[in-house]
């Protein structure tokens, strides 16, 4: 969509019009600022998507401003741009007058440790449901402040940290954080620094856990196929997870990550077993053939 197109429909105030998508379209502060004016007025805008685009913390408080007038934006996507320090203040400072918003895509905004304290702050006292942080630079410090917002939130169901920093002592926190939730269903932690030496405590975690469905875990340092069969115990113990495999609806999705090979699949005898772990969960599914 054309930033002319949506000034146009904002402008005669298009009942109709209720998604906003604005990504690559060079969208400076000043230009940020025109749009927000308009949004001030038009209080049907649900999904609104600025990513890939060149403002800076000064736009950033628009965004705010924008959030705390139009109380009907449940949808933010702010991926692809610039974040700093005083951006996520701002940011969070508008997003505490936003009681809608429930989906929150900050991928690939360059989001550090330290730009973790105010979303988390935010985080913790919001009805969020939805948060995307991968492809920043988050490692243990902000996965623990993460986690206090996963303990102080009641409504967050999924989030994807995928391909960042996170470690074994950032894992262990989150760990922390999924053995008392009830609402986290889906965690992704794909792409970080973990190793088999936290696995211990996430299955721990997860044994306890009766929400998390899906957890992704391919291609961190070093799990080895023991620490799989780990996980697949676990879970097998777990009565609360009785539709574990994909095709029933949940996935749990550890790749094994070898010295000699990037990225290792599973071999049919370790499917086997993982079929047979679930098979009184759920019989109507089948094994996979043998090649």
């Amino acid at each position: 969509m054309e930033l002319g197109d949506v000034l146009q429909r904002l402008g005669c105030g298009d009942k109709g019009f209720t998604d906003i998508d604005l990504s690559q379209q060079d969208i400076t502060d000043a230009t940020l600022e025109q749009v927000v004016k308009l949004l001030r007025t038009h209080g049907q805008i649900r999904w609104l998507s600025l990513s890939m685009n060149s403002f800076s913390s000064v736009g950033m408080r628009h965004i705010a401003h924008a959030c705390r007038r139009n109380q009907m934006i449940s949808h933010l996507v702010l991926s692809h741009n610039d974040i700093d320090l005083k951006g996520m203040h701002m940011l969070g400072h508008g997003l505490k007058e936003s009681p809608s918003l429930t989906f929150l895509d900050l991928a690939q905004c360059n989001i550090r440790d330290e730009t973790m304290a105010p979303l988390c702050a935010w985080l913790g006292r919001s009805s969020l449901e939805t948060l995307i942080l991968e492809g920043n630079h988050v490692s243990c410090e902000g996965a623990a402040l993460l986690a206090n917002a996963l303990e102080a939130n009641g409504a967050l169901s999924e989030v994807d940290l995928a391909g960042n920093v996170v470690s074994d002592d950032g894992l262990c926190a989150l760990s922390r954080a999924i053995l008392g939730s009830t609402s986290l269903t889906s965690l992704d932690l794909s792409g970080n620094e973990i190793t088999a030496q936290a696995v211990a405590t996430l299955c721990t975690a997860l044994r306890a856990n009766t929400s998390l469905d899906y957890i992704s875990m391919a291609m961190n340092v070093d799990i080895a196929l023991v620490d799989v069969v780990a996980m697949q115990n676990m879970v097998r113990c777990n009565a609360a997870r009785r539709r574990w495999i994909q095709e029933a609806g949940t996935t749990l999705v550890l790749c094994a990550r070898t010295h000699s090979t990037p990225l290792s699949p599973l071999p049919s005898e370790l499917m086997h077993l993982l079929f047979a772990c679930v098979r009184l969960n759920a019989p109507a599914i089948s094994p996979p053939a043998s090649h």
